[in-house]
C-alpha cells in the first residue's frame, strides 16, 4: 500500500521484478490543472 500525504487516500501496488507499481491509478482532485480522463467527471470514480 501507498499513502499519498496530500489527502491520506490508500492505493494498492504491486512488485514486478526488483520495481514497485503503482497498482491502481493515483485519484487526488487539485484545485487548479487537474482533471479525470476525457475531461468527465465520471472518469474520477471506481466502478467496482
Amino acid at each position: 500500500m501507498m499513502t499519498d500525504n496530500r489527502d491520506g487516500k490508500k492505493y494498492k501496488t504491486v512488485v514486478i521484478g526488483k520495481k514497485r507499481w503503482m497498482g491502481e491509478n493515483l485519484n487526488y482532485q487539485a484545485t487548479t490543472g487537474s482533471w479525470c480522463y476525457g475531461n468527465d467527471d465520471v472518469n474520477c470514480y471506481k466502478l467496482w
